[in-house]
């Protein structure tokens, strides 16, 4: 098996307080309702967009790291190469063992702790994400800014888009009856359970690379909804 080069664990965590200011500043659009299409685009929606670019940027980064960082691991042979880290979760060396044993199952650990401590840190973003969801659709001044702040909610926590107006009403009142802590899932947030759930680095590989294609699938509608904004705004 080829040994794979020794790396760093890249940076792994998230600008929350980006994340915040987004819904700070979404939640401000009430009060410059008196202003016209073209300033609220510039002063809220365009630095916004400018932003996500950014968050998405990290989040990829993030994810990155942790691909590069799980075993490498050879069924056939039972063999793995894997990442070996010190007590401030620095990689320190790349040691051949086998999978399952003691340093492979570590190397697990370690990522997910890793992931974990981002998560307990900025865990209220989340909640405040499903909290305000419902507010922030329903003082939209119109449907472009409607679904560009509803892909921005749906890349962060994996909710669908709103089919029509019964299905919008219907999430707005699930929003009331059940509460902010239905249904968040983060990114970061599934790929900590699938951490947890599974010893199989492989298994876990194949889950990242699908959460990032999500996230890439996301972040198109995002800039989608944005320009469609931003044609509506300067037409």
């Amino acid at each position: 098996m080829l040994k794979p080069k020794l790396m760093a664990l890249l940076p792994i965590t998230i600008s929350m307080e980006s994340i915040r200011w987004f819904f700070d500043k979404i939640m401000d659009r009430s009060k410059e309702k008196h202003q016209g299409r073209k300033d609220r685009f510039e002063k809220i929606f365009d630095p916004v967009f400018t932003d996500m670019g950014r968050i998405h940027s990290n989040y990829t980064q993030m994810f990155n790291g942790i691909l590069i960082n799980l075993p490498l691991q050879s069924k056939e042979t039972g063999q793995a190469w894997i990442r070996k880290f010190d007590n401030n979760q620095n990689v320190i060396d790349t040691v051949e063992g086998l999978i399952g044993d003691k340093d492979y199952l570590e190397n697990l650990k370690t990522l997910k702790r890793i992931l974990d401590d981002e998560r307990d840190e900025n865990d209220y973003v989340r909640i405040e994400a499903r909290s305000l969801s419902g507010k922030i659709i329903k003082d939209a001044n119109n449907e472009y800014e409607k679904y560009f702040c509803w892909a921005i909610i749906a890349y962060f926590l994996d909710h669908r888009f709103f089919l029509d107006k019964k299905d919008e009403d219907k999430f707005l009142q699930e929003l009331i009856e059940l509460g902010p802590d239905h249904m968040i899932d983060t990114p970061s947030h599934l790929v900590s359970e699938q951490l947890f759930k599974s010893n199989d680095a492989d298994e876990i590989k194949e889950f990242i690379k699908s959460i990032k294609l999500n996230l890439h699938d996301k972040f198109t509608e995002v800039t989608s909804t944005f320009l469609d904004l931003k044609l509506f705004t300067f037409e």
